[in-house]
């Protein structure tokens, strides 16, 4: 048995996920435990996440959501398969200034999603995912934010990898309502 933990920081972090590009500050304190060092597998329970000063934007230029932006992520339940490649699963709970950057993935796909974005910069979404990460995939099976404002309704399913990106949007707001899919990329 065995137990440790994992801590990342970094006040320039770059990452680049689809064709979408972030950079900021990050946090990350990851409780590790297991009950066989030789199996390989980890509990992550107690993980959290935070996203500060955040920027991003579209490589394709269609979006840029400027400075400011951040995130914190608590995973209550998660697990590690350390192995090549790398499987990361969990359930957790995000809060968000806003929803930009996950409607930055679909915005280049439908003019609908790109008219809500502006309809969504209210502070504070919250929302509850259950997400695997593994070889060439990063799957967010449920998200499901909800912002302060009752008028808002979002939800979402996505799987990316680098041959295949899919997923859905639904994002109602007071009494307008727009559904996106992308169909195998």
């Amino acid at each position: 048995r065995a137990t440790g933990t994992a801590s990342l920081t970094s006040d320039d972090a770059r990452f680049r996920f689809q064709d979408l590009e972030l950079r900021g500050k990050v946090s990350l304190r990851a409780p590790l435990e297991t009950s066989d060092l030789t199996s390989n597998r980890f509990d992550l329970a107690g993980t959290k996440l935070e996203l500060a000063d955040v920027a991003y934007r579209s490589l394709s230029g269609e979006v840029d959501g400027g400075w400011g932006w951040w995130a914190r992520a608590d995973l209550p339940t998660s697990s590690l398969v350390w192995s090549d490649p790398m499987s990361l699963r969990g359930e957790g709970r995000v809060l968000m200034k806003d929803s930009g950057p996950l409607l930055a993935l679909f915005a280049h796909k439908s003019i609908l999603v790109r008219w809500f974005d502006q309809a969504l910069t209210v502070e504070g979404l919250e929302a509850q995912a259950r997400f695997r990460l593994g070889d060439d995939l990063v799957a967010i099976d449920s998200l499901n934010p909800t912002a302060a404002t009752a008028d808002l309704d979002l939800r979402s399913r996505m799987r990316f990898s680098k041959a295949h990106r899919s997923g859905d949007l639904y994002v109602r707001y007071g009494r307008l309502a727009a559904g996106v899919v992308l169909p195998g990329g």
